[in-house]
């Protein structure tokens, strides 16, 4: 039960992680209208 917690912590660790490096390589490939378009596709679900 106890790992099951830990587990779940990292996982929402990792989300969250990615989360921000996706909005840090949005900021960066701005400029790139099919970045923008990937990134928009990305944001829906």
């Amino acid at each position: 039960m106890f790992f099951l917690v830990i587990f779940g912590e990292i996982i929402h660790f990792i989300s969250s992680l990615s989360m921000v490096l996706i909005l840090i390589c949005a900021y960066w490939l701005v400029p790139n209208p099919s970045f923008v378009l990937i990134y928009s596709i990305l944001f829906k679900f």
